[in-house]
């Protein structure tokens, strides 16, 4: 047997996505990995040590390619440019600069003549099998892919949209070719908006005291007046958080007329704000002429009648352009998979149908610096999800495909565990090695899954890792931890800081470990300061995480608390929270598990 006691160290990071909860009340008022029997990461935590690290800056949304980016070193605030265009990397889209990806998810819709009064059943589609879904994904692609628009089938019911050289410079290319049977110019097109705009205000305001323009109605008459086709249209906006996308697992059961895809707040709407307040004590016979003065100073160029000249309209247009047709996307494609043969068979075997697509995560093409350059360590990653996978190739990690791997409970956890190994010994210093399975389970609110989940990642995993680094002599370092919350109780993600833990081989050498880190802690002012982090103030909120001491142990840890030293501790956030560690600044945490103790 090889033995690598002497080579340099390995590092593995296990990433168990979404496994951090709230105390739930059927459960012992304890969280699932409170809950769960999870002798090995209990281990760890015991010989190593916890604490707390914020995944999520302030003002970002909880996803996870926010969450992994943070672990992998990664400031979110700089590097982030959405989900979609990761996941379009992992499955090989080849992205340029101007193009715009989105996440399209193959989902299970109730069955309501109205589109938009439909409830979402099943985001998932019933965990549809990457065979079904690449097979239902080839025929939207053929039915509706055009020179802008393309369908790329991915993992399950995980796929990706791209939208190819969206830009202003564009703008020419892609204009509807005829109005009422007469072409068209971008004079034409000024002219119609400022006629409509101002016949709008005079006829709508007889006094000047109810100045509300809908800019939005304004366009959308544009827009049908111009007669728009199945696959032209005026652009889409390449500003990723213009549009308002929900992920479809935050709407499970509920009617989807909410949640399709609307305009976020707009220069439109501050532009009516200014017209309202300048015409609100004018008289009404004034109120035509003012008007005009406006849209003349605030709109349009006189000197170059040219729609590109109005960077504002452009952006509005291109806003009510892109919800129209991502909402008109996934009708007909709900009308083309309803009676598809795959989803006929597959309600004859009882299964969710793939019976509608959803779209979400707006993204750009990713742009992440090399993990080498930035710590000289040659890795890899592991998973079943693309979003992780495209984190790994765009940062040069190696993207290991493990057979039977799954993405939810019934996955090859084995598999990945020897995929690791092997990544080991071939020369890696650096494996990350990512479980999708609890958060699956947290946004299905299927406690008994989720510490099941866990209870697997621990046996199968984390206790299959620590054998083989052993047995064959790998001095190591392994960190463990979620990327965020994924409550039971809200089946979605939340930001609240995650416990995590370290465990190095050389054991022996704890103090000295812990000295270098209180040398860390300090070198980064105060970027660990527990205090940052009102944990009570959230506890109050019903979030957070709150102590039980009638629950101090699982039924796991009741069995073998008789057995063991007084230095054994449980990996839970309770615990992880009395560690007094708390690394606000998540994308630090990385700084710190690499360090050369």
């Amino acid at each position: 047997m090889d033995n690598l006691s002497g080579s340099q160290k390995k590092f593995i990071v296990v990433l168990i996505d979404g496994a951090s909860d709230y105390p739930i009340e059927k459960i012992g008022n304890v969280t699932p990995l409170k809950a769960a029997c999870k002798p090995n990461m209990d281990f760890l935590a015991s010989h190593g040590f916890l604490g707390l690290v914020k995944t999520i800056p302030d003002g970002m949304s909880p996803g996870s390619d926010t969450a992994n980016l943070s672990i992998l070193g990664y400031d979110p605030l700089k590097y982030s440019t959405g989900r979609s265009s990761l996941e379009a990397v992992s499955i090989g889209v080849n992205l340029e600069d101007e193009d715009i990806t989105y996440r399209c998810n193959l989902v299970t819709l109730s069955k309501e003549e109205n589109f938009e009064d439909r409830r979402l059943i099943d985001y998932s589609a019933g965990e549809i099998s990457t065979e079904e879904a690449k097979i239902l994904i080839d025929y939207l692609s053929k039915n509706l892919n055009n020179e802008f628009l393309n369908f790329y089938a991915g993992v399950s019911y995980r796929h990706v949209i791209v939208f190819k050289n969206v830009n202003i410079k564009n703008i020419n290319n892609i204009i509807v070719n005829n109005v009422n049977n007469k072409s068209i110019n971008n004079v034409f097109l000024n002219n119609f908006l400022e006629k409509k705009i101002i016949e709008r205000i005079y006829k709508e305001n007889v006094t000047s005291k109810n100045i509300d323009i809908d800019f939005d109605n304004v366009i959308n008459e544009l827009i049908s007046n111009l007669k728009v086709s199945n696959v032209s249209y005026f652009g889409i906006s390449d500003d990723t958080k213009d549009i308002i996308l929900t992920p479809p697992h935050d709407i499970s059961g509920k009617i989807i007329k909410n949640y399709l895809p609307k305009i976020a707040d707009t220069d439109f709407s501050k532009l009516k704000l200014n017209l309202k307040l300048k015409l609100n004590n004018l008289s009404a016979k004034n109120v035509k002429n003012a008007a005009t003065e406006f849209i003349e100073d605030e709109y349009f160029n006189p000197e170059i009648n040219d729609l590109r000249s109005d960077k504002i309209f452009i952006s509005e247009l291109k806003k009510i352009s892109e919800i129209h047709i991502l909402t008109n996307l996934m009708k007909k494609a709900s009308e083309l998979l309803k009676n598809h043969p795959i989803n006929l068979e597959r309600k004859k075997k009882a299964k969710n149908p793939a019976n509608a697509i959803w779209i979400w995560a707006k993204a750009k093409k990713p742009k992440i610096d090399s993990f080498y350059k930035k710590y000289k360590k040659k890795g890899a990653v592991i998973s079943a999800v693309d979003l992780i996978k495209g984190i790994g190739i765009c940062a040069g990690l190696e993207a290991v495909n493990v057979t039977g791997a799954t993405g939810n409970i019934n996955t090859n956890f084995e598999g990945k565990a020897a995929a690791a190994i092997n990544q080991l010994k071939s020369g890696k210093d650096f494996v990350y090695i990512h479980i999708e399975a609890p958060d699956e389970c947290s946004h299905q609110g299927n406690i008994n899954c989720k510490i099941k989940a866990i209870e697997l990642i621990d046996e199968k995993i984390i206790g299959k890792l620590k054998a083989d680094l052993d047995l064959f002599g790998f001095n190591y370092r392994i960190m463990v931890l979620p990327d965020h919350p994924t409550p039971i109780s809200l089946k979605t993600h939340t930001s609240e800081p995650v416990p995590f833990l370290i465990y190095d081989k050389d054991s022996s050498n704890f103090k000295k470990r812990i000295k270098k880190f209180l040398e860390f802690k300090e070198s980064l002012n105060n970027n660990f300061n527990i205090n940052d982090y009102n944990m009570d103030k959230d506890i109050e909120n019903n979030k957070g995480i709150k102590d039980n001491e009638d629950s101090k142990y699982s039924k796991c840890d009741k069995d073998i608390k008789d057995n063991i030293d007084r230095t054994y501790v449980t990996y839970d956030e309770i615990t992880a929270k009395k560690s007094g560690i708390f690394i606000n600044q998540g994308y630090k945490l990385m700084d710190l598990f690499l360090l050369e103790f």
